[in-house]
């Protein structure tokens, strides 16, 4: 039987149009099925084994900076987020950081894992720009 829980490609690239529809994201979401798409597709693309938080940080600030407005999300909070959530653990010390596979597959399938959120931006982007042209906007 097939968790529920866990999203497919169509699922995550629908909520991710919908979510981005009027450009980057300017805060957080309020859904928690939003919350935790965003944070699994960051753990998907963080992969596997430890790292510094310094290297978290590079990641997702690069990460964040293809979708997503860095005064609304910022990558420090952005972390935090991972860690309570439980997307990645951080070592007694919290000088590095493990993806936790299995909350990531638990989120989501390995097809959606690998979905940009900038991709779909710039997708929703091109969608818009073409529907005022063809509207005379």
């Amino acid at each position: 039987m097939v968790d529920e829980k866990v999203m497919g490609k169509d699922e995550v690239s629908a909520s991710l149009s919908r979510m981005l529809s009027g450009g980057p994201i300017e805060r957080m979401p309020k859904r928690r099925s939003d919350i935790e798409m965003l944070l699994a597709l960051a753990g998907a693309g963080l992969g596997p084994g430890l790292h510094t938080e310094q290297q978290v940080n590079e990641y997702l600030k690069a990460w964040l900076a293809e979708f997503a407005s860095p005064i609304g999300v910022d990558h420090v909070t952005f972390r935090r987020y991972m860690v309570d959530f439980n997307y990645v653990g951080r070592v007694a010390s919290g000088k590095t950081y493990a993806v936790i596979r299995s909350k990531v597959d638990a989120t989501l399938d390995a097809a959606a894992g690998t979905i940009n959120p900038g991709d779909v931006l710039a997708m929703v982007t091109r969608q818009r720009r073409a529907r005022k042209r063809t509207h005379g906007k």
